[in-house]
């Protein structure tokens, strides 16, 4: 995919392959090299300035996971976050208040599985519980900085966003719960998030796949009753 330019109100970007094209508004076939065709998608500036902020976050959200993994979220600042990303500092603060914004969008992802728990029951229980599972493992496999990011000075950041997530898809529920969302939000994560972090500090003989069962199962019980 190569930008070739600029063309009246848009960028002119070159050689999508025809499934990217085909989701692209705008996206025109053109003959190519050795009888391939290229495409051309019209995007206006202010795409273009969405997609370049998008890819900023992107880039700098990548640093700090790959420094989350050598270090523990107290032992890195958010210098350590702008080098390691290669930006300048007022870019870092243009795009993110500081490192706990950082980490709340850094960890999204991984809460997902969790916050998707408050579905109603049956609804893909196996398959959601085998994603849970694969939170389970990662956060052992790097049982220190899990450690830290569930106890440690991080812990109420990872909390508010797990309950945000969870207020999220509790006010799609029908009927919604009767208790009120944002208190049955937080205490949600209190919970998932404590199981968590026990699992991980005092290892029993419960195996991570037995651990994302009951969090799934728990967790939905628990909301279809609230």
């Amino acid at each position: 995919m190569v930008v070739e330019g600029v063309e009246g109100s848009g960028v002119v970007i070159r050689g999508l392959s025809p499934g990217i094209a085909r989701a692209s508004s705008g996206a025109r076939p053109r003959g190519g090299q050795s009888g391939q065709l290229t495409y051309d998608v019209r995007m206006s500036s202010d795409a273009v300035r969405s997609t370049r902020s998008d890819a900023t976050d992107d880039w700098i959200v990548a640093a700090f996971n790959r420094l989350a993994l050598e270090r523990r979220f107290d032992e890195f600042t958010v210098s350590d976050v702008i080098a390691r990303a290669g930006v300048g500092r007022s870019t870092f603060y243009e795009h993110f208040r500081g490192k706990e914004d950082v980490l709340r969008r850094a960890v999204s992802g991984l809460l997902a599985p969790l916050a998707d728990a408050v579905g109603p029951t049956g609804a893909g229980d196996a398959t959601l519980a085998e994603r849970v599972r694969g939170i389970l493992e990662h956060v052992r496999e790097f049982r220190a900085q899990s450690s830290a990011l569930l106890a440690g000075p991080a812990a109420l950041d990872v909390r508010r966003r797990l309950a945000e997530l969870h207020l999220e898809r509790l006010a799609r529920r029908d009927p919604p719960p009767k208790m009120p969302l944002p208190l049955l939000a937080e205490t949600l994560a209190y919970a998932q998030l404590g199981l968590l972090a026990t699992w991980i500090e005092r290892p029993s003989g419960a195996d991570a796949a037995t651990v994302a069962a009951t969090i799934v199962r728990t967790t939905r019980a628990f909301v279809d009753h609230a």
